[in-house]
């Protein structure tokens, strides 16, 4: 399996060229972390 970008995202286990398993915790915890609050966002 060749790397075909940065790693960017949650952690991962690729299972073969076409799965990708990650977990919920860890997918939540990314999301959180790329939140943006609308009101707290300068221009």
């Amino acid at each position: 399996m060749a790397d075909r970008r940065p790693a960017q995202g949650p952690p991962f286990v690729p299972l073969s060229d076409r799965m990708t398993v990650y977990s919920a915790s860890d997918v939540e915890a990314w999301l959180r972390s790329r939140r943006v609050d609308p009101e707290k966002v300068t221009a």
